[in-house]
């Protein structure tokens, strides 16, 4: 499963089968990106400016057979020239990948659209991700890439943490310090210190001395 169809789903609340995450537009942005990085399909460059922002190179041209990689090929090539990860980030966050990313959920028989709610039909695919996640915060275990890359999009306080109780209602200080080491992450990267932010009203501390408002 890819990374932004694993923040889609963690996004749905059961409830009221609507979207519930806050700022779910940069953070599914966020995730398209970590998902043509991780398929080799960009490659994300070195850092020119902070303002600039770090280049986005499309290394594979070819149609790939999935909706989201394909739509997103079609756009870079639109281009004439590399443009930077904020550039992508406006992109990527617009109403048509997400209905790519929905369209791919519901092929897949992942989820179910009625109306403008969302009903999860394989909830055993959430469950294998719930116990990875609780492995990799309370028992400290090394998650894969996706993992991470999801945990970092998901730590930047606007995930909905009542979809893993496991993990909120437990106020270890490891744990707390597990998820910090998420943020300080996450601030650090190439993508994920501009999906955080154009996201309000979060501090992180990253090695203890610097700190970033947004």
């Amino acid at each position: 499963m890819l990374i932004s169809e694993t923040l889609f789903l963690y996004s749905i609340d059961e409830e009221s089968k609507k979207i519930e995450l806050k700022n779910f537009p940069i953070l599914l942005a966020g995730a398209i990106l970590y998902d043509l990085e991780s398929e080799g399909i960009i490659t994300i460059q070195p850092f020119e400016s902070v303002i600039i922002g770090p280049l986005v190179h499309l290394e594979v041209v070819k149609k790939t057979g999935n909706l989201i990689f394909d739509e997103a090929i079609d756009a870079i090539l639109s281009r004439k020239r590399d443009f930077p990860v904020p550039y992508w980030l406006t992109k990527f966050r617009n109403k048509k990948f997400r209905k790519l990313v929905i369209d791919n959920l519901i092929h897949n028989k992942y989820i179910q659209q009625i109306g403008k709610k969302y009903e999860i039909i394989k909830p055993v695919i959430k469950d294998e991700i719930n116990n990875k996640i609780i492995n990799c915060i309370i028992k400290n275990h090394e998650p894969d890439n996706k993992l991470k890359l999801f945990l970092m999009l998901s730590c930047l306080r606007t995930v909905n943490w009542k979809l893993l109780p496991d993990i909120i209602n437990h106020k270890d200080k490891v744990i707390k310090e597990r998820i910090e080491e998420f943020q300080e992450t996450m601030v650090k990267d190439k993508v994920g210190f501009y999906v955080a932010m154009q996201v309000p009203k979060t501090t992180y501390r990253v090695g203890g001395s610097i700190t970033y408002r947004f």
